[in-house]
């Protein structure tokens, strides 16, 4: 069996972040005060530009907690779980939410 998954402990801004975009500026940050502009201290990025993959890049930060938190879940699902479990979907709720995770970075 493999060895347990370990983590430090959260040394980020704590999810869920929002995503606010004013023209060609993105400003991710904490729904703490539902405030993200400006030098606010929960503004987490600011990604100004007006390309595709700028809004992706915002996409993808602001997804960043709940990617994290999903495959520390599947990891720790996964590291006790027998090829049996596995074979008949035991993980279907943290694959539920890592998908829910990988869409919400993509936009979709």
């Amino acid at each position: 069996m493999s060895t347990p998954l370990t983590h430090k402990e959260v040394s980020h801004t704590e999810g869920p972040w929002l995503i606010v975009q004013n023209g060609f500026t993105f400003t991710i940050g904490t729904e703490k005060t539902g405030n993200v502009k400006g030098n606010h201290d929960y503004t987490v990025a600011t990604i100004e530009g007006s390309s595709y993959k700028d809004a992706a890049n915002a996409c993808l930060i602001y997804a960043a907690p709940d990617l994290l938190s999903a495959c520390v879940a599947m990891l720790a699902k996964l590291d006790g779980m027998t090829s049996s479990e596995f074979a008949n979907g035991g993980e279907r709720a943290e694959r539920i939410a890592m998908q829910a995770a990988v869409n919400k970075a993509t936009g979709v």
